[in-house]
């Protein structure tokens, strides 16, 4: 459980509103928590991995989301689901809590937003955005001063060049982004990453990158969990 507490007006402290924070494990809900839990108790975080199988059995992705929450010491509620059923997967997770607010790693896509702010709306919570907004290469520097480690694991192969997949996401890459015109915090899709490290973990989450897949335009990389 993460968070703090707030002054009342009475001059004793009152409680943080709660938070469940949609999660994803890359730099953007990373860095949403880290900045939410300053002013919200997050109780709670919620993943949904889409596949073509849900009834697969677990794999690496799984096995790192849930060694990220276990690092961090906050309980995960993770279901499978396929593109059909994701809306109603996501909502069906965020209405098994008794959360007020909803932390979000939104930065700039309006039409995302309006949708989780619709969905918010029907569960009765408060979305939070504590990213929205904000200058998008500040925010993948602050992520990295503030101590985060993450991996590109995932780019568009017609914009970002294939020599990124399986990096740290560090200057270089930034640098790389904004010299060819791309978004630097990967918004539209340009890149995605697995944070593994930083300063709200108990310890890493140690990452081996074993090959590359191509789909749908994008190449992905094998990333499975390693050892300590």
């Amino acid at each position: 459980m993460l968070g703090g507490r707030s002054e009342g007006g009475s001059g004793e402290e009152a409680p943080a509103p709660t938070a469940v924070c949609s999660w994803t494990g890359g730099k953007d809900s990373v860095h949403a928590l880290s900045r939410a839990m300053e002013r919200y108790d997050v109780v709670r975080l919620v993943h949904v991995a889409v596949r073509e199988d849900p009834n697969a059995g677990r794999d690496a992705v799984d096995e790192l989301v849930r060694a990220q929450a276990d690092a961090l010491g906050v309980p995960l509620d993770a279901r499978r689901a396929t593109w059909d059923t994701y809306a109603d997967t996501y909502r069906d997770l965020l209405d098994a809590g008794e959360e007020t607010h909803c932390v979000l790693g939104n930065v700039e896509e309006a039409e995302l937003r309006a949708w989780n702010d619709d969905v918010c709306a029907d569960l009765g919570l408060t979305p939070v955005y504590p990213l929205w907004d904000d200058d998008p290469v500040e925010l993948v520097r602050s992520f990295l001063d503030a101590g985060f480690e993450a991996r590109v694991v995932k780019v568009d192969a017609e914009r970002v060049d294939a020599r990124w997949l399986g990096e740290p996401l560090d200057e270089s890459f930034l640098s790389y982004l904004r010299a060819n015109d791309l978004h630097p915090a990967g918004e539209f899709g340009e890149y995605h990453t697995v944070t593994v490290d930083g300063p709200l973990f108990d310890r890493p989450v140690p990452v081996e990158v074993t090959g590359r897949t191509r789909r749908d335009g994008s190449l992905i990389a094998d990333v499975v969990p390693a050892d300590a």
